[in-house]
């Protein structure tokens, strides 16, 4: 789940890390910003302070750092 009070909180090249049943993702506010800029500029992210997908998209897998066994 991103969550708006940490990820904004952060200078451009900071990274955050994000624990999934999929896995844990890493990426910095930077790569957040360009990858999902749809979340960033979402009103579910802006309102409610988070976002989350039902399942682990694609583009996302490139920032996966450690998979959860199953």
């Amino acid at each position: 789940m991103f969550r708006a009070a940490i990820i904004d909180a952060l200078a451009e090249d900071e990274a955050f890390r994000v624990m999934t049943p999929a896995g844990t993702f890493r990426m910095t506010k930077r790569e957040f910003l360009r990858e999902f800029a749809s979340v960033a500029a979402s009103r579910t992210y802006h309102h409610t302070g988070t976002y989350s997908y039902s399942r682990t998209l694609q583009k996302a897998l490139a920032f996966r750092i450690h998979e959860r066994p199953v």
